[in-house]
């Protein structure tokens, strides 16, 4: 149902005032106008090439594109506005491991990422935040 989540992890909005929220649970992105009404759902669950496994923080840049922390993916996603895939901006041969939450600044060129992981499989807790400069 496009009104039930699995997961809901973060919400952020984009410039028309769309509600964007991630449903790792899903591995989906919903989207919904400012009042509220579906529009429609990015699902592109998998580890994949392009695809997404527990997104969790998202963000939408100054050109619409939607940033994701593909969190069990270890990576960092950009789609365009309607979903299809542009590219991974970050990923493992980058340092990234489990981003959670990522939040991009006004001008689109620096980019907060915050990585958590309990250890609870591994007993290799691990908790940072990395900021990456952005080249756009």
């Amino acid at each position: 149902d496009d009104y039930q989540f699995n997961n809901p992890s973060h919400v952020t909005t984009d410039q028309h005032d769309n509600i964007l929220v991630s449903d790792a649970g899903n591995s989906c992105i919903k989207i919904y106008d400012k009042a509220g009404l579906f529009v429609r759902r990015i699902a592109l669950g998998n580890s994949k090439h392009g695809q997404l496994r527990k997104p969790q923080g998202i963000a939408v840049d100054n050109r619409g594109h939607i940033l994701v922390s593909d969190r069990d993916n270890h990576r960092i996603t950009m789609l365009s506005y309607d979903g299809r895939f542009v590219c991974h901006l970050l990923n493992k041969n980058d340092g990234i491991r489990f981003p959670s939450d990522i939040s991009l600044d006004a001008g689109a060129c620096n980019l907060a990422i915050a990585e958590t992981h309990t250890g609870f499989l591994t007993k290799d807790p691990h908790h940072a935040v990395k900021l990456y400069r952005l080249n756009t």
